[in-house]
C-alpha cells in the first residue's frame, strides 16, 4: 500500500504525507493498529517526501459560529526534522486565527561539542532560527521561549514543565547528535516511529495524553527540506499534502 502512495505522491509532486499513529485509544482490533503500525514504518522508511506521523487526540480547538482559534506549540532542539517542523510551522502562522508558541531548547555546549558536520548543523539551524525571526517579527500571534539546558535529562525534564493548553504539538522526529543523542534515552522509547520527544509528547506524561501531536521526518530525496522557500516555490498545485485517515 506504501507504494501505491508514493506514486500518487510523485505524479502530484507532494513534499508532506500525513498519516495517523497507529494506537488510537479505544481500537480494540490488535491487527489492525498493528498493520498501521507497520504501514507508518515502512512510509517512513522509504518516503521521499516529508512525512507526519499525526497522534490524534480529537479537536480541542476552540469554535464558536463566528471565531475559530487554535493554539499551536512547537518543541525546537536541532536538526533536519525540528527544521522542517518549524517551516512547516511557520505556514500555519498564515492562519490569522493560530497563536503559535516556540521553545527553542538550546544545550550550553552545542557549538562545543561534535564533529565537524555537527557543527555545520547547528549553524545551519541557526541560520533558520534567524530567517524565522525576521520574516515574523512583530507578530503578536507568536510567542518565542529560548531554554537553556545541560544535558538530555534537563530536555525531558524542560519539556515535561512546558506543558500547556495547546491544540497542536508539533516536533521533529529525530535529532542530530549534538542536540541530542537518542540512544541515551532509547531504553524508555515505546513507539520509535515517534522518536524520543514525540514518544513522551504523545504519552499521559505530557498534558495528560490529550494533546495532538505532529512528527515531523525530513524528506530522504529534496535534502533541503520540503517547506523551505526555493522548495516551495515549485509547488503551484491545489493541494501541497497528502493525509491518510
Amino acid at each position: 500500500m506504501h507504494e501505491t502512495l508514493f506514486r500518487l505522491a510523485h505524479d502530484k509532486l507532494i513534499p508532506l504525507i500525513i498519516i495517523p499513529f497507529h494506537d488510537h485509544h479505544g481500537t480494540a482490533d490488535l491487527s489492525l493498529t498493528s498493520a498501521i503500525r507497520q504501514f507508518n514504518i515502512n512510509v517512513q522508511k522509504y518516503s521521499q517526501c516529508t512525512v507526519g506521523i499525526l497522534v490524534d487526540r480529537g479537536s480541542p480547538c476552540r469554535v464558536s459560529l463566528t471565531h475559530f482559534s487554535h493554539n499551536v506549540a512547537v518543541f525546537f532542539i536541532g536538526g533536519p526534522d525540528d527544521r522542517e517542523s518549524l517551516a512547516y510551522a511557520e505556514r500555519m502562522l498564515g492562519n490569522l486565527d493560530v497563536q503559535m508558541t516556540v521553545l527553542r531548547i538550546i544545550l550550553r555546549n552545542k557549538l562545543k561539542a561534535g564533529n565537524q558536520e555537527e557543527r555545520i548543523e547547528a549553524k545551519v539551524d541557526e541560520s533558520l532560527v534567524e530567517d524565522f525571526w525576521l520574516r515574523n517579527r512583530g507578530n503578536n500571534r507568536l510567542s518565542w521561549l529560548d531554554i537553556d539546558v545541560e544535558d538530555s535529562v534537563q530536555v525531558m525534564r524542560s519539556i515535561k514543565n512546558m506543558e500547556g493548553d495547546y491544540d497542536l504539538v508539533m516536533v521533529g522526529r529525530r535529532h542530530a547528535e549534538i542536540s541530542l543523542r537518542d540512544e541515551e534515552m532509547a531504553e524508555f522509547v515505546e513507539h520509535a516511529e515517534l522518536g524520543v520527544i514525540g514518544d513522551m509528547l504523545a504519552s499521559s506524561d505530557f498534558c495528560g495524553g490529550t494533546v495532538n501531536v505532529l512528527v515531523m521526518q525530513e524528506s530522504r530525496e529534496l535534502g533541503c527540506g520540503a517547506f523551505h522557500r526555493d522548495w516551495a516555490k515549485v509547488l503551484k498545485k491545489e493541494s501541497s499534502f497528502i493525509a491518510i485517515h
